[in-house]
Parts: structure tokens; C-alpha cells; sequence
């Protein structure tokens, strides 16, 4: 349904934890095209015994890899290399009263980043931690 584009001129930009809610929770394909970034999934689906958890993997420009994501499964980035490109598919088209997001710091979750972000938006700055109290 869309299709987009992230250009990162900066090594050390993150790309924060953004999903849609329901009904309008999303698929997602990721790619990246150019540079290298460390690419993170977190569980939150209600009731999974994974809730909160992450997994995390570098993946570098001009790969064929491909990271799938499945709704309850959320993206983040960081870029490790200046420069960085990624490709994003995702289904369904954004709905913006669905649009939430949750810190990438959250202890609770714990991601061990390779490195500390640099570049964060004012909007990936000001989400809330994940409401932990659902697992």
C-alpha cells in the first residue's frame, strides 16, 4: 500500500519505535539500500510470552536481505554509517489517529545498542516507555 523512503545523513540517527494501532496495525517490509544501520524488532502483542522483548541485527547497504515485519512486531533503527538508506513496504496506508510510539530507551526493554543515538526526533524524544504491565 506505501512505500517509503528514509535518508540518514548522520551515523548514530534513530529511528524510533512508530506503529499504527488498531485497526490499522501494519506490515512491513525493511531494507537497507545505502550505509549500514543496526535494525531492531520489539514484541509487543498482548499476552505473547515474548512481550517486550527485542531482537536486534546490522545490516548493511545492497544486501538481499530483507527484514519482515508482522503486526505486534515493531521497528527501530539506528544508523551506523553516514549516509544511511532504508527502504520501507508497509500495508496498510498510515492512518494518523492510529499513530503511537514508545522510548528506545525504555529499561525495561533494555536494547543493547552498538552505540549511543546522536540524532533523535523531538517526536522518538517525547514517547512514554511501554506499559510493561501487560505482559
Amino acid at each position: 500500500m506505501q512505500c517509503s523512503v528514509s535518508y540518514n545523513l548522520n551515523k548514530g540517527t534513530l529511528r524510533g519505535m512508530h506503529y499504527q494501532a488498531a485497526p490499522h496495525e501494519e506490515d512491513k517490509v525493511i531494507r537497507c539500500t545505502a550505509g549500514s544501520i543496526f535494525d531492531v524488532i520489539v514484541d509487543i502483542r498482548t499476552g505473547s510470552p515474548s512481550y517486550g522483548r527485542w531482537f536486534g541485527t546490522r545490516t548493511h547497504g545492497r544486501q538481499s536481505a530483507r527484514t519482515p515485519r508482522s503486526k505486534g512486531l515493531r521497528p527501530w533503527l539506528l544508523t551506523l554509517a553516514d549516509e544511511s538508506e532504508v527502504l520501507y513496504m508497509i500495508s496498510p496506508r498510515y492512518a494518523p489517529d492510529c499513530a503511537r510510539g514508545f522510548r528506545w530507551d525504555d529499561p525495561n526493554i533494555a536494547i543493547a545498542w552498538p552505540m549511543k543515538p546522536l540524532v533523535i526526533s523531538a517526536r522518538d524524544a517525547a514517547y512514554r516507555m511501554l506499559d510493561h504491565g501487560s505482559r
